[in-house]
């Protein structure tokens, strides 16, 4: 039986329903038994979608650490080259202004670079992060949407819950990042379940947002 795909659809509902009301404590995902099973295990579950130009979907992993932790470490910009340690090669604050603010991303490979500005907004008392792409600049996507968020899932663990897409204008660009990037968004609830390992972690906890 083959692992449902999330569609471009259900990946943007999603999105629009916590934007507007915010991710709610203790909801599960709607996963399969086999996804729920994989969830529990530990592992990170990753619901692909491609169509429409879009590449990306959503990726959900538990974690054994607090919300306000998790938060910390993916709200805090100089972690992003360890999340996406193969082609993020900058990750720049250009403009600030109270919880938004716009960053640019450079990702490269050999002679070819890729540069968005994402404009994140910053939810602390929801533990909540969110970018969209920011138009006042150029960008070398046509548009990008990333929700992050960390709720209370039973004793002791955390769900992180990470929604993703990306869409290309290029198609060299597309052919040289776009399998990369999108994975690389994917992956991320395994590279901070990755980092809470390490002991640059222990800087984040019990620091307030």
């Amino acid at each position: 039986m083959k692992r449902p795909r999330a569609t471009i659809m259900s990946v943007m509902a999603g999105l629009a329903v916590v934007l507007m009301a915010g991710p709610v404590p203790g909801a599960p995902p709607n996963l399969t038994e086999k996804q729920i099973k994989q969830l529990e295990s530990g592992s990170i579950v990753k619901v692909p979608v491609k169509g429409g130009g879009y590449l990306g979907g959503k990726s959900y992993i538990l974690l054994q650490e607090d919300e306000k932790t998790c938060y910390n470490i993916v709200a805090d910009l100089k972690n992003y080259y360890y999340f996406y340690d193969d082609t993020l090669i900058e990750a720049t604050v250009v403009k600030k202004e109270g919880g938004k603010r716009t960053v640019r991303m450079v990702y490269g490979k050999g002679p070819v670079k890729l540069t968005y500005h994402a404009r994140f907004s910053l939810n602390p008392a929801k533990y909540l992060i969110k970018f969209t792409l920011d138009k006042n600049y150029n960008n070398d996507v046509l548009d990008t949407k990333v929700f992050i968020s960390f709720t209370p899932y039973d004793q002791g663990r955390i769900l992180m819950t990470n929604a993703s897409l990306v869409k290309f204008e290029d198609k060299v660009v597309w052919k040289v990042f776009g399998k990369k990037i999108a994975n690389g968004m994917l992956r991320l609830p395994k590279y901070v379940k990755k980092f809470l390992a390490t002991p640059q972690a222990n800087k984040y906890k019990g620091k307030e947002p």
